[in-house]
């Protein structure tokens, strides 16, 4: 083998004379390896799932919608029980983003595909009975609990199957958040405005 001056091999952390850029082209390697982590990011926040039915769901926006419903039904509790006073108008705002949250999360889950498009199989979603709860609590409860049933779907643990009867219920789940959230919205402007 090569030996250097005193008969000792080369350091192997020295740099050899004529190949010093051997540290900017790792760096150029882990920066580009870098930028095509964050692009592979990017898209998969942006990733379009293709259900072995064939139809496209926007992930980012799901996942959004999702965590997002999760996150404000956490707000109307803590509006409803972390104060001396019910915070109404923080409830009604919470309700509204459910509300609008899940119209977009139920027509990303389960959109409309070409055949329903052209009239031909047109199948109405069974719409979730809401006995209006004659208080904000029960109100409260009640969405918290769909809510609870909604994001532990079996569902969710692969979007790309569909099992038409998870399906269905997971669709009622949801459009019962939808009902509820707006009707909670509706209570907590009536008592904002008291």
């Amino acid at each position: 083998g090569f030996t250097g001056v005193l008969g000792q091999p080369p350091d192997p952390n020295s740099i050899p004379a004529g190949n010093g850029n051997k540290d900017l082209s790792e760096n150029n390697i882990k920066t580009r390896s870098i930028a095509l982590e964050r692009i592979k990011r990017e898209a998969d926040r942006n990733a379009i799932i293709r259900r072995e039915d064939g139809i496209a769901l926007n992930f980012g926006m799901i996942k959004k919608d999702f965590e997002g419903i999760q996150k404000r039904q956490t707000r109307i509790v803590d509006a409803y029980t972390k104060s001396k006073k019910i915070n109404y108008t923080a409830i009604r705002k919470s309700a509204g983003k459910i509300t609008e949250m899940g119209i977009r999360l139920n027509s990303n889950l389960f959109p409309v595909n070409e055949k329903e498009k052209d009239g031909k199989s047109i199948k109405k979603p069974v719409a979730a009975e809401v006995t209006k709860p004659r208080t904000i609590r029960n109100l409260i409860i009640a969405l918290d609990n769909a809510i609870g049933k909604f994001v532990s779907s079996e569902m969710f643990k692969n979007l790309r199957v569909v099992d038409p009867v998870v399906s269905k219920t997971t669709q009622t789940e949801l459009d019962k958040i939808i009902k509820l959230s707006n009707v909670l919205w509706l209570e907590a402007k009536r008592k904002s405005s008291e």
